[in-house]
C-alpha cells in the first residue's frame, strides 16, 4: 500500500502527481483531463522544428498568430477574442475585476473557480446535482447577480446545460453576464453546441485548446465575448506579452491538424463509453452517466479508500473531498485507452467495499 497524505492528494490538480513518494514506479495517470493520445503528429513535428533563435527576442506577433488560428478553429470573429494563458488566467482576471458582492459561481466546479469566487451556489444538501438542478440554480443566480460563472460541460461531474437552454436564460436575464468555462466543449463532437454560437451580448466564454488537443503544457487560451467593454477591461489586465513564441508555435500547428483532432476526440468519447460501463457494473447509480465528456465521476462518501486502493495498483485518479466550499466527495476518472481499461477493471473488481 502506498503511503500518502490524502490532503496532499486532494489538493493537487489532475495530472500533478508530485505528492507520490519517490520510487512509486510507473503510474497509469487517470487523474488529468488531457486527451491521452495527444499531442498530434503535426504538433510534435512543430515542437521538434522550433527555431531556438526565436527565443532571443520578444514574441512579436505570437498572440496575433494564435488569435487568428484559434478564431478559425472556433468559427468566431478574431476581434472578439482576448488572448490569454489558458483558462486559469482569465478566471483570475475576472475574479479580481468583477464586483465580488455581485458575482457568484455555480458549484461544484473547477478548483480555480471555487477558490477565486467567494459566493458559491451549490446543490441542496444531500442532493446529487443534475442538469435540471443546475438550470434552476442558474436561473435564480442570473436573477440575483450581475455576473455568474460556471463550467459547461461541468468539471468534475460532466453535466452539460444545453445551448438552447442557455440562450433562454440569457434572454430572460439581460442584465446578468454569464461567464462560461468551455474547457471540455470540444469533447461533445459538435462545436455548434458551444455558447460562442449564441448572439447574446451578456455572455463571455473561456476556451483553450490545451486539454482537447493534448497540449496542456502550452498555456494558450482566449476569452471570447461580443461585449467590447468587458473584453477591453480584461485585456488591460493581461500582460504585454500574453503568449510565448514556443507556446503559440506549437498550439497553432496543433489547431491545424484537423483530421487528428476529429479522430482523437471520437476515440476519447468511445473510451469514455467503455469506462462508464465498467464503473456502472462496479458502483451502480453512484456514477454520473450519459455525459458528453472523456471522464466520469463516481460519488463516494469515503473516496480516500478507493483512491488509495487504485494508487496501490499504480492507477492515479482525481480525489475530491469536501474540505472546502464548492467541493463534492468522490473520484473523477479519465477514460483509459482500450488497452488500459482491463488494468483498471481488475483493480476495481478487487476493491473491498
Amino acid at each position: 500500500m502506498t503511503t500518502l497524505t490524502f490532503a496532499e492528494a486532494s489538493a493537487h490538480s489532475g495530472g500533478d502527481l508530485r505528492y507520490l513518494p519517490a520510487g512509486h514506479g510507473e503510474v497509469l495517470d487517470l487523474s488529468t483531463c488531457v486527451t491521452r493520445s495527444g499531442p498530434s503528429p503535426r504538433a510534435l513535428a512543430a515542437a521538434a522544428a522550433f527555431d531556438p533563435s526565436s527565443l532571443t527576442v520578444h514574441p512579436y506577433g505570437a498572440d496575433d498568430r494564435f488569435r487568428t488560428t484559434y478564431a478559425a478553429y472556433l468559427g468566431v470573429d478574431a476581434r472578439q477574442l482576448a488572448v490569454t494563458r489558458g483558462i486559469s488566467e482569465p478566471l483570475s482576471v475576472l475574479a479580481s475585476l468583477l464586483p465580488a458582492e455581485r458575482s457568484a459561481a455555480l458549484t461544484p466546479d473547477y478548483t480555480g473557480t471555487i477558490r477565486r469566487w467567494a459566493r458559491h451556489l451549490p446543490p441542496a444538501p444531500d442532493e446529487r446535482d443534475c442538469v435540471d438542478s443546475r438550470v434552476r440554480r442558474l436561473d435564480a443566480a442570473m436573477r440575483h447577480y450581475a455576473y455568474v460563472v460556471f463550467s459547461n460541460p461541468n468539471n468534475p461531474l460532466g453535466l452539460t446545460v444545453p445551448r438552447d437552454v442557455l440562450a433562454e436564460l440569457l434572454s430572460r436575464h439581460p442584465r446578468c453576464t454569464l461567464v462560461v468555462d468551455e474547457a471540455y466543449v470540444d469533447y461533445m463532437g459538435d462545436r455548434r453546441q458551444s455558447a460562442m454560437t449564441l448572439p447574446h451580448r451578456n455572455l463571455a466564454v473561456l476556451a483553450s485548446p490545451g486539454k482537447p488537443l493534448g497540449i496542456a503544457g502550452t498555456r494558450t487560451g482566449v476569452l471570447w465575448t461580443p461585449d467590447d467593454v468587458l473584453r477591453e477591461r480584461v485585456a488591460r489586465r493581461l500582460p504585454e506579452w500574453p503568449l510565448s513564441a514556443y507556446d503559440a508555435h506549437v498550439a497553432c500547428a496543433a489547431l491545424q491538424d484537423t483530421a487528428w483532432i476529429a479522430s482523437a476526440l471520437e476515440g476519447a468519447r468511445e473510451d469514455a463509453r467503455r469506462l462508464e460501463a465498467v464503473l456502472v457494473r462496479c458502483f451502480g447509480d453512484a456514477v454520473v452517466t450519459g455525459v458528453p465528456v472523456h471522464y466520469r465521476f463516481v460519488y463516494d462518501e469515503r473516496p480516500e479508500r478507493l483512491h488509495a486502493h487504485l494508487l496501490a495498483d499504480g492507477i492515479a485518479t482525481r480525489l475530491l473531498v469536501d474540505d472546502e466550499p464548492g467541493r463534492v466527495r468522490g473520484l473523477r476518472v479519465l477514460a483509459p485507452g482500450s488497452g488500459e481499461l482491463a488494468r483498471l477493471e481488475a483493480s476495481l473488481n478487487a476493491f473491498v467495499r
